[in-house]
This record gives C-alpha cells, sequence and structure tokens, in this order.
C-alpha cells in the first residue's frame, strides 16, 4: 500500500500532472463563465468571451507560478509576468479571432470556445515550461 501511495504522490508532483490539473480547473472557470454569460444571460459572444478569459486567468498564473512551477524571486516574477501577459494577449487574440469565425459558419458558441482552448494547450505548456517559468 505505501507503493501506491508513493507513486500516486509521485505521479502527483510532476509538473506536467499539474499544469493539467491547473489548466482542466481554468478551463471548467472559464467555460462555466462563458455559458453562462453567453447562454443564459445573452451577452455577446465576444464580451462574454473577454470576460470569461480574463477571470480564469488571475486563478491560472497564480496557481501555475506557485504550485506547478514553483515561483521564484519578485525580479523574475515581473519578467514571468511581462511574458505570460505577451503569451495571454495572444492567446486572448486567437480565441476571440476564432470563435468569430467559427460561429460565423455556424459552430456552437461553446463547443468553439473548447476547440480554441484544446488548441491553446500545447503552444501553452511549451511557452510556460521553456519560455515563462524557466
Amino acid at each position: 500500500m505505501q507503493e501506491v501511495i508513493a507513486r500516486v504522490k509521485s505521479i502527483a508532483d510532476r509538473r506536467f500532472v499539474r499544469y493539467a490539473a491547473v489548466g482542466s480547473t481554468t478551463f471548467t472557470i472559464d467555460i462555466v463563465l462563458f455559458s453562462v454569460l453567453h447562454s443564459l444571460l445573452g451577452w455577446d459572444v465576444l464580451l462574454a468571451n473577454t470576460v470569461s478569459y480574463w477571470s480564469a486567468i488571475g486563478f491560472n498564473f497564480s496557481v501555475n507560478y506557485k504550485w506547478t512551477f514553483g515561483g521564484v524571486s519578485s525580479q523574475t516574477l515581473k519578467r514571468q509576468l511581462a511574458m505570460y501577459g505577451a503569451l495571454l494577449l495572444f492567446n486572448f487574440a486567437f480565441t476571440s479571432l476564432f470563435l468569430s469565425l467559427t460561429i460565423g459558419m455556424g459552430l456552437n458558441a461553446q463547443i468553439a470556445k473548447i476547440i480554441a482552448t484544446g488548441l491553446q494547450v500545447s503552444w501553452t505548456y511549451v511557452a510556460y515550461k521553456k519560455v515563462i517559468f524557466k
């Protein structure tokens, strides 16, 4: 039994598993808020995306910084925040453009949001690991 517990702890300590857990939670915050704002309250797609995306981001950075990638000095934090901000702006622009194009072609807004987020996962992890939180 101790071997199983040790194995589970070892897996949970892996950076990618932590990234995936944080990302899944961030995605849940984003998609639930987006769905409530757009589908239930009738907000415009791009406004709902703006509010849901940026609301989920505060959680994402703070948890990835501290737990996933082990935050360091305040000097490094300033550099990381600047690079993180640039990545977020890129991802936000990508998502907004993707939503506009795909919804205009008849795709459901929530499905389009899920696809856009899925596309971002790979390049975001690489950017976090190799550039932002290195």
